[in-house]
């Protein structure tokens, strides 16, 4: 995958998608805290989501699991992981897309295994294809703690496909 990002004829491009624009091929730059944060009160701030590396289709998000996102059983809500791997592919797709109108199509997810309260979970979204009128996203989410192993646990694997919107 060449990591071209989308042509569209924005007025304005948004900050996610310029500062994407700075990291290297195939690559993440660490995004600022002033950029990594998300509006008081929305669904990603009160499920305590966090961007924290941005590229062209590409980003990384942690979130720390808390009692809110687990289920009866003490597990993490399936739905929870859902939310967190499609707000990482969002903001992957906000580095590939200049004016950030996109929105979820289609997505698949994979719960492979579970975690307790207080553990951070880590989310990567990769390019699958970065069209004009679609986005595809892998993303892994596994536990900040399985990071530095070659082998790392599979917590959740989230596929989508993102519809580029025309430019308003």
């Amino acid at each position: 995958m060449k990591g071209e990002q989308l042509v569209q004829e924005p007025s304005s491009t948004t900050p996610l998608f310029e500062l994407a624009g700075l990291a290297p091929t195939e690559g993440m730059v660490a995004v600022p805290e002033e950029l990594a944060g998300t509006p008081p009160g929305c669904f990603l701030d009160a499920m305590g989501m966090r961007l924290t590396h941005i590229g062209v289709g590409r980003a990384r998000a942690e979130m720390m699991l808390t009692p809110l996102h687990l289920n009866q059983r003490g597990g993490p809500q399936g739905g929870a992981l859902v939310a967190f791997a499609d707000a990482v592919a969002g903001w992957a797709s906000d580095g590939a897309v200049p004016a950030g109108n996109f929105a979820t199509f289609d997505l698949t997810c994979h719960l492979l295994s579970r975690a307790d309260a207080g553990t951070t979970l880590v989310a990567e979204a990769r390019p699958v294809h970065i069209g004009r009128r679609s986005i595809v996203q892998d993303v892994d989410v596994f536990s900040a703690a399985d990071e530095r192993n070659a082998t790392r646990r599979l917590m959740a694997r989230f596929t989508c496909t993102q519809l580029v919107l025309p430019f308003r």
